[in-house]
């Protein structure tokens, strides 16, 4: 599977292989090179496409969607208008999610 913990085990024993054979002049040490951007361009693309679910399992579609859900998120509360959105969503009976992060961890 097109996994980063796949990959990686599977490019650095080829890369070491690859260094040993290009050690005793066997084959070139380009093939080396051509390993290295290989696992570059590879966990660039996992990066970026979410789709793939590279480093860890992304369910990014549901396939039996009513049309009628939405998601909220909040990023990096709790801000001075935080309890008035608690107080709306609890009146609607609405969930949401809420990342917090550096210094609003603790409060």
């Amino acid at each position: 599977m097109f996994k980063h913990k796949n990959i990686v085990p599977f490019l650095l024993s080829l890369g070491i292989l690859a260094a040993i054979l290009a050690l005793f002049s066997v084959i070139s040490w380009s093939w080396c090179f051509l390993l290295i951007f290989l696992w570059i361009g590879l966990t660039t693309w996992g990066s970026f496409d979410i789709r793939q679910s590279y480093f860890t399992d992304v369910f990014y579609k549901k396939f039996r969607h009513d049309g009628r859900t939405l998601s909220l998120t909040f990023d990096d509360g709790p801000t001075p208008i935080t309890e008035e959105f608690l107080d709306l969503l609890k009146s609607y009976d609405a969930k949401a999610t809420f990342f917090c992060i550096g210094k609003q961890i603790t409060k």
